[in-house]
């Protein structure tokens, strides 16, 4: 054979090596144009990855990513062979046997896969494929890849959003295992990512997933349910903004336990929310479900959280949760209310309950922490380590409740009641006699753990604040008698209505004390000692029995808890205590060296060292008896025990969330139950915490020294109150004969004392009446002199004010001749040069009162339509001239701003009129001339000032302006008609006192109905009657700024002042709103004056014109000033924009498709516009059309921004950026930021040059700023800031931001706009309150000095306002946007 082998010229094959085939099969799968043959040779190495996976991973990874690019997503058999492929080199567990280099081979594939974001990516849209296969693969891959590189992960889900969708779909797969492991997806993808979360929850996954939940039957639905679950506490840990979003799905919670949405509180919770079946997966479900009302905290499910903690049949588990969460809410839960109690048969193993009769809370509370559930009856050993964790927290949940001193005190007074009338089963009765009652040998755990929990309840009534009155919880303690606990009351508090009576107390273990006592204790206190003394006794005599002498040590120290909390600050307390020979109980413990556990002489320490520090009540037994004590026992002994029990691990391991250890094997009794034990209560932990050193100090402190401490106040009258009562004692034991003798001296001493100190007095008062003369004399003289002085100032100042008044007139005569020669210039033809024309038009502020013809100088004024009635006029400019004289206003702005608030009677004027405050009120008015000026102002004249308003609504912190962007509050819910009405309801206005239409509604009807009527009409006209049922935050600007104008309109007022009337407002809106105000003109009521902006047009019904120029009052015509003033009215738009066209491949923003919506209501149906660098755009639409929302969706400040697909900025999703690098990159001036601006005056204030400052990085607090910033800041304000030199422009740079007048602060927001870099520039009504100056000044800035890489976007109503005469159009019409160029 082998001869015809070497004839034939064949050799023998070779055998390939594992790399050679693995080599070869990745070319073949990369190069080969069949299908077929990439599919066989995907499945060869779907085999031998399995067993090479180290190989086929260098080898064929890039190959296999290639397929997921092309093959997987059209051939399911192919995605299901390369994705189990990939999962067996990225898997770290599985069957490998998990060493640390087959670790590092997985997460190196799993970094080369996660390398490109585009395959994350395919593998997210692979979940869109119907096939088992295909979907269940990639859920495992995506899992697997999660667990290696979840970050990594997470940040590829961001940049494709789109997914969420997807991947909220598979939760509601019907196949368990796909959606198993979707679920398991969800919550990796959103743990600790915000991002994430608000972007599943925003698009609709809580509702999904409760949908879920209640398809599997709610918290029955096993580990379908649990997952959901699950999922939705994942996106509601540590993230407001969804747990903002899900409190309008709160409702759907309660019902998932059975429990109503809404109940009332005198109503009967169901039976089937307080009787359950349960098992450990219902158990896990409403574990969480609890968990999540935890997270919310909604004061609803106070009660909820209530009885499922005390009255359900409920786990241990989940009782003690449900207590543990109440201590999370602000208010108090209901404990005193009652509540129906259950408990089981005996013998029924939990199948069987009863009915109990009706109970309070704090009853049933109390129970549980002494006896366990169902007082002790329950289906579980009362120590076992379960029900111990729940009377763990029962206790605590108690100790948070008593320290309100009002329900310390409701229990305190039923224990001092008659034994007969104290319930057995009332919280105050179960204390009691809980402590009342000293258990005897045998003892067994249940009963020491009891008398433990008795001790530690009780002393909780002292924990609440100090307070040292008769009514305090310590004095009423001291009343509590101490006769023994009735036959049967130390026994568990429950008792079954059954036919079998009731189970009698276990005498073998439970004993009253010692009947045949000749003195029974007369006090509580005085029985707490003797019972402590009896315990340290019986401890002794079982000292060989390890495990009964443990017991015996927890009933010891449950006694010294509660003796050493009652007795602390308490010297009453203390007396009792130590005459009841509690120093001997303490003493022996203390000074034993051995066979005496640490904590209880610790704590025997301690209280001895509180009777010595408090011990201030006089008696038998005082500091000088105890300090020998301390002496022979050593101060620094006690210090050492006290220490010992205080690193003791039973102390130590105490914390807020658990009192509960584990049982150390040398104690545990022969049981198949895993117990526990409680030593201490975190409350007592605290209380020594906070007192340990305030007694070291006072063990070494000297018998006759006041001690320090807490309430050195009240320890100082406690002091003297015992002082004053040895006096009496030792006053009673002298004879009467010295008493008397005594007495007569005393009185005869202090007559004389009283003699002395009368003469000493009239000595002092005849010296003072001296001093007082002559200080009369010198101020009488000093008065005179005054009189002197103020006589010759009035006399110079009427000369300075004759002298003034005759330069204002020649100046007003020159202005005059001045203003004629120009205009007859024009008229001739002639040129007018800018230094003829001057500056005088500079800052005009054109105040327009319809229908009133003025004479200019302004001594005769009538009104020209009405010469009997008094004009507004004549006041008006009385009231100008006056404060220019009284508060010397330096600018027209200022004089401007003063005549408002004067004639609203916010400012007072010297002298007042000769023919009254408010003449053209009073000629028409009703009232007496006596009336005060406050009435008429009150009723009469009423200011709609935007600009003023935003700068008081702005406060001096900043205020969240996004929040309206969100979904709408309960609070926020208010429309605009309940916000008019609630208006008026505040300000009622008096009936109108002409014909009006409104007002002859108001006057013909009465109540709610006829104002509901007048608001409607005026609505109607101001074309606000579609807004009136809408919420007011959801108004636009433009609509908000009408419906301010309404509020006053509908309170009827005398005269209307308004600011800036037509700013914001459309060009649909204007007209409607000045067609009103003529008409209402018209009848004089009400006056109408208006202060119109420079560059707004005159409305044509206006005559005369008054213009505050020069701080002076000129009144024109309407023809006079739109001939004077055209360039104000009609303003050139500038040079033409330069071309952006070398930009225009720089794309700022894409939006396609972009849609906003709450609920129901459509905000932006389709807005679609792309942004490129250096465009210039005016983006126009009608007061509500959406601009708004497109503004905050451009900022990122909209949630819904996030669920937008198709949004990019700067070439990337919109999702993959955080707001706050978007906020560098856009950069926006609205009337929102100049409301929500922070304007904190005085120290920690921002200066002008701070808050341009924080524009660099979008912020609104203080930043400090690089050099090179600071050079900016300066660069810009020298360019726009007021002032005449540089140095006025430093100095305003210097002031405070807030003290600049609205005008100016205006201005220094947008600068604040425009001086970072960022991309895009958003002008949102950017000249509203700007005067002249700043406009033109701000105007050259945008069209010559923005930087041709940077996009704006400049909204406005006005077209003359728009700095570019060819930008680009953007309008939106009801929620629809295009591109008009």
């Amino acid at each position: 054979m082998d001869f015809l082998i070497a004839l034939r010229g064949q050799t023998e094959p070779t055998q390939q090596s594992p790399n050679e085939t693995i080599t070869k099969l990745a070319d073949r799968l990369a190069q080969s144009t069949q299908l077929e043959d990439r599919r066989a040779a995907l499945l060869s190495l779907r085999g031998l990855s399995k067993d090479y996976r180290a190989e086929v991973g260098s080898i064929a990874l890039n190959s296999l990513l290639l397929v997921l690019n092309g093959d997987a997503q059209v051939d399911p058999e192919v995605a299901k062979a390369l994705l189990q492929t990939l999962n067996t080199l990225c898997e770290v567990d599985g069957s490998l046997d998990g060493t640390a280099e087959q670790r590092d081979m997985a997460l190196k594939n799993t970094d080369l896969l996660l390398k490109d974001p585009k395959y994350t990516q395919k593998l997210f849209g692979l979940l869109n494929d119907t096939s088992f296969y295909t979907r269940y693969g990639a859920l495992q891959l995506l899992n697997t890849l999660v667990s290696n590189r979840r970050s990594v992960v997470q940040a590829h889900f961001v940049n494709a959003p789109e997914y969420s969708q997807t991947v909220t779909s598979v939760l509601e797969e019907k196949r368990d295992m796909i959606r198993n492991e979707g679920l398991q997806l969800f919550q990796a993808l959103v743990a600790q990512n915000t991002d994430i979360q608000t972007v599943f929850a925003f698009g609709g996954a809580f509702e999904s997933l409760l949908r879920i939940i209640a398809q599997e039957g709610g918290v029955e639905g096993g580990l379908a349910s649990y997952g959901c679950l699950l999922a939705i506490e994942g996106l509601l840990k540590y993230n407001s903004s969804t747990q903002t979003y899900f409190r309008q799905l709160l409702p759907s919670l309660p019902p998932l336990l059975l429990f109503p949405p809404s109940i009332a509180p005198d109503q009967e919770s169901p039976q089937e929310f307080t009787l359950q079946y349960w098992d450990e997966m219902k158990a896990q479900n409403v574990g969480l479900v609890v968990s999540i009302i935890g997270i919310m905290k909604a004061p609803e499910h106070i009660r909820l959280l209530t009885e499922l903690g005390i009255v359900t049949n409920a786990p241990s588990q989940i009782k003690a949760q449900s207590l543990r969460l109440l201590s999370g809410y602000n208010q108090t839960p209901p404990f005193f209310q009652t509540v129906i109690p259950y408990v089981p048969v005996p013998e029924s193993n939990g199948d069987e309950w009863d009915r109990l009769e009706p109970r309070r809370g704090i009853d049933l509370l109390v129970s549980t922490a002494l006896d366990g559930e169902y007082g002790g009856i329950g289906v579980m050993t009362p120590t076992a380590r379960d029900t111990m964790g729940l009377r763990g927290t029962a206790l605590t949940v108690v100790d948070d409740f008593l320290k309100d001193e009002e329900a310390a005190t409701d229990l305190l007074n039923g224990m001092i009641q008659s034994p007969e009338s104290i319930s057995p089963a009332s919280a105050s009765g179960l204390l009691l006699y809980g402590i009342q009652t000293l258990p005897t040998s045998p003892l067994s755990s249940t009963v020491a753990t009891r008398l433990q929990f008795a001790c530690l309840l009780f002393s909780s009534l002292f924990h609440g604040p100090p307070n040292h009155s008769s009514t305090s919880p310590k004095a009423i303690a001291r009343a509590i008698g101490g006769s023994s606990p009735p036959q049967g009351a130390s026994g568990g508090s429950f008792f079954v209505p059954a036919d079998n009576p009731a189970p009698s107390a276990p005498t073998a273990t439970l004993k009253a004390a010692e009947e045949d006592e000749e003195d029974p204790p007369s006090s509580l206190l005085q029985l707490l000692t003797e019972h402590l003394s009896l315990s340290m006794l019986a401890r002794a005599k079982v000292i060989d029995d390890a495990i009964e002498s443990r017991l015996w040590d927890k009933i010891i120290v449950g006694y010294l808890v509660l003796l050493s909390t009652w007795l602390w600050e308490d010297p009453k307390s203390i007396r009792i205590f130590l005459e009841a020979g509690g120093i001997g109980v303490l003493v022996e413990p203390i000074s034993q060296t051995s066979g005496i556990d640490v904590l209880v002489q610790g704590l025997c320490a301690f209280l001895f060292a509180i009777c010595y520090h408090f011990n201030r009540e006089p008696g038998e037994i005082t500091r000088k008896t105890l300090h020998p004590i301390i002496t022979r026992l050593g101060g620094d002994q006690l210090i050492s025990r006290m220490a010992r029990a205080r690193d003791d691990d039973r102390f130590r391991h105490i914390n807020p969330d658990s009192i509960i250890l584990p049982v150390p094997p040398s104690a545990v009794i022969a049981s198949k139950v895993v117990e526990g034990e409680v030593w201490l209560d975190w409350g007592f932990v605290e209380f020594w915490k906070a007192n340990y050193y305030t007694v070291q100090r006072g063990i070494n402190a000297d018998p006759d020294a006041v001690a320090s401490g807490p309430g050195d106040t009240t320890e100082l009258q406690l002091v003297i109150s015992s002082l004053r009562d040895v006096v009496r004692k030792q006053a009673d034991e002298l004879q009467a004969a010295k008493a008397e003798a005594t007495e007569a001296k005393k009185q005869h001493q202090l007559f004389a004392a009283k003699q002395v100190a009368g003469d000493d007095l009239q000595k002092k008062l005849d010296a003072l009446q001296v001093e007082r003369d002559k200080e009369r004399e010198t101020l009488q003289k000093q008065i005179q002199d005054l009189s002197a002085q103020l006589s010759e100032l009035q006399e110079k100042k009427k000369e300075q004010e004759k002298e003034q008044e005759d330069l204002l007139v020649f100046l007003e005569e020159v202005s005059e001749k001045r203003r004629r020669d120009k205009a007859t210039m024009r008229t001739a033809g002639l040129e007018v040069s800018e230094d003829e024309g001057g500056d005088e038009d500079d800052d005009l502020v054109p105040w327009t009162v319809g229908r009133i013809t003025l004479i200019v100088k302004g001594e005769s004024f009538h009104n020209s339509t009405s010469p009997s009635s008094t004009c507004l006029l004549p006041y008006f400019v009385t009231v100008l001239q006056r404060l220019q004289k009284a508060y010397h206003m330096s600018s027209e702005n200022g004089l401007f701003a003063a005549t408002p608030l004067t004639l609203l009677g916010r400012r007072r004027i010297h002298p007042i009129p000769s023919n009254g405050v408010f003449p053209f009120l009073e000629s028409n008015n009703d009232q007496s001339s006596s009336a005060s000026p406050s009435d008429f102002r009150k009723d009469n004249v009423l200011l709609v000032a935007f600009t003023a308003s935003r700068n008081v609504a702005a406060g001096g912190e900043f205020t969240d302006y996004t929040a309206r962007y969100g979904a709408i509050r309960d609070q926020d819910r208010q429309t605009l008609q309940d916000r008019l009405l609630e208006s008026l309801s505040q300000d009622p206005v008096p009936p109108p006192p002409t014909e009006f239409t409104p007002k002859a509604l108001a006057n013909e009807a009465e109540g709610l109905e006829a104002q509901i009527s007048v608001i409607r009409e005026m609505a109607a006209k101001l074309n606000l009657l579609p807004q009136l049922d809408i919420p007011f935050i959801a108004l636009s600007n433009g609509q908000q700024r009408r419906a301010r104008i309404l509020r006053q309109l509908i309170r009827h007022p005398r005269v209307l002042l308004l600011q800036d009337p037509f700013a914001g407002l459309d060009y649909i809106q204007r007209p409607i709103l000045s067609n009103l105000l003529q008409v209402i003109n018209q009848d004089e009521e009400p006056f109408v004056i208006m202060e119109l902006r420079p560059q707004d047009p005159i409305p044509q019904w206006i005559t005369h014109i008054a213009l505050l120029q020069n701080q002076r009052l000129v009144a024109v015509t309407s023809v006079e000033y739109q001939q004077e003033h055209v360039h104000l009215i009609s303003r050139p738009n500038g040079v033409l924009m330069k071309d952006s066209s070398k930009n225009a491949e720089k794309e700022v923003v894409r939006l396609q498709d972009v849609k906003v919506a709450y609920g129901d209501r459509e905000v932006l149906k389709s807005i679609t516009w792309t942004i490129h660098g250096g465009d210039r755009w005016w983006l126009r639409g009608p007061n509500g059309s959406g601009k708004t929302t497109l503004i905050s969706m451009l900022t990122g400040e909209h949630p819904q921004s996030y669920t937008q697909s198709k949004f990019d900025i700067l070439g990337k999703p919109r999702r993959s950026l955080p707001t706050v690098s978007i906020q560098k990159q856009v950069s926006v001036f609205t009337p929102e930021i100049f409301s929500a601006f922070p304007r904190r005056s005085g120290p920690g204030g921002l200066t002008v040059a701070d808050a341009v400052g924080t524009g660099f990085e979008g912020t609104y607090s203080y930043r400090p700023l690089t050099t090179e910033q600071k050079e900016s800041v300066d660069s810009l304000i020298q360019k726009l800031a007021p002032g005449e030199t540089k140095e006025e422009r430093s100095l305003w740079s210097r002031q405070n931001f807030a003290s600049l007048s609205p005008q100016e602060q205006s201005l220094a927001l947008l600068m604040r706009t425009l001086v970072g870099d960022a991309s895009l520039l958003i002008l949102d009504e950017v000249f509203a309150g700007m005067d002249d100056r700043m406009i033109q000044k701000v105007r050259r800035y945008l069209r010559d000095q923005i930087g041709s890489e940077r996009a704006v976007i400049f909204v406005s109503h006005w077209e003359n306002e728009v700095p570019w005469p060819n930008a680009k159009q953007y309008t939106i019409q009801d929620g629809v946007g295009r591109a008009l160029n």
